[in-house]
């Protein structure tokens, strides 16, 4: 699914990262990376509803970012960024020492 919106930060439980989409709904974003969590800053994202997710926030559905763009100033998007998962940083570290040994 894609969403666009503004990322804000709401008071509650030591900080919670909330996407305010176009649509009028405030969804809970779990995943992506700093550069996401960039108060006021707008965005498209693509990601998919965990309905199965608890959250203490209850600020909204849980959104889990599988990849984000910022959008210009006049509404235009940007590139996507695709954050790494951890799983393809540990492979990358491995494969690093591997070469340095």
């Amino acid at each position: 699914m894609k969403l666009t919106g503004t990322v804000s930060l709401r008071d509650l439980e030591g900080g919670v990262w909330v996407l305010e989409g176009d649509d009028g709904r405030t969804y809970e974003l779990v995943g992506g990376d700093r550069k996401l969590r960039t108060k006021g800053s707008r965005i498209e994202v693509e990601g998919e509803i965990d309905s199965g997710a608890a959250s203490f926030a209850m600020v909204g559905p849980v959104l889990r970012v599988k990849k984000y763009r910022p959008q210009s100033s006049t509404g235009l998007p940007l590139r996507f960024f695709q954050p790494e998962s951890r799983s393809d940083l540990r492979d990358s570290r491995e494969s690093s020492s591997r070469r340095a040994r």
